[in-house]
């Protein structure tokens, strides 16, 4: 399973990140209620059907934006979130009930990330 999710910067009033299919006529949606959706769906699946889930980031937001996006996601999803990779590749019957995100990782070395929780992680 696989669901792909457009991250774009949130704009006034709270500036906080969303979900959108970019530039087209679609509906913005908050970042922190997909994210809250999807560990609640995932949540009430029984556990045989828990398969891994793969959250496909296509990123366009700011760094300081994928900070929040990475604390929504680490808040939601808690210990069902796969940290980041070991090199060590795991069939699909290691990551049942786990959610794995996909996507590009900017350096935490980047000015954006200091002093925030993101960096230590």
């Amino acid at each position: 399973r696989c669901v792909e999710l457009d991250c774009w910067d949130g704009g006034a009033p709270s500036y906080e990140p969303i979900l959108t299919h970019g530039k087209t006529l679609t509906s913005n949606i908050k970042a922190r209620d997909a994210i809250a959706t999807i560990a609640a769906a995932y949540e009430a699946l029984p556990p045989a059907a828990r398969t891994p889930l793969v959250l496909s980031l296509e990123m366009h937001c700011t760094p300081p934006q994928q900070v929040k996006l990475a604390e929504l996601f680490k808040a939601a999803l808690g210990e069902r979130l796969l940290p980041p990779g070991d090199g060590v590749l795991r069939s699909p019957l290691e990551l049942m009930g786990r959610i794995l995100l996909k996507g590009r990782v900017v350096p935490t070395t980047h000015p954006a990330f200091k002093g925030s929780s993101a960096a230590a992680a």
